[in-house]
């Protein structure tokens, strides 16, 4: 009982006149100003590698968690496929240009 008190209250954190929150599971999901859910998303990469972030919005959490899910699942299945290549630049260049770049 002792140790499972501990872990609560080592996962608690307190937050000026906000209250207590509880630790953060990953989900980039948040509470906006306007009383609206905000969830976040990884959509791609630009050109210079940096994220591309993605957003829904809802009124409740568990409605941005269902969006969030579903476009993660969608993003999945629309992903285009890696194609594995051995060869030389040259070779890469010319499958690329007469059968990718179409």
């Amino acid at each position: 009982m002792i140790i499972l008190v501990f872990a609560v209250m080592s996962a608690v954190k307190k937050c000026g006149k906000e209250g207590v929150f509880m630790a953060r599971r990953g989900e980039n999901i948040y509470k906006r100003k306007d009383g609206r859910w905000e969830g976040r998303y990884i959509q791609g990469r630009k050109l210079d590698g940096k994220i591309c972030y993605g957003y829904v919005y809802a009124r409740s959490y568990k409605e941005v968690r269902q969006k969030l899910i579903e476009q993660k699942i969608s993003l999945k299945m629309n992903d285009p496929a890696q194609v594995d290549f051995e060869g030389t630049v040259t070779i890469w260049i010319d499958y690329w240009l007469d059968e990718i770049s179409d």
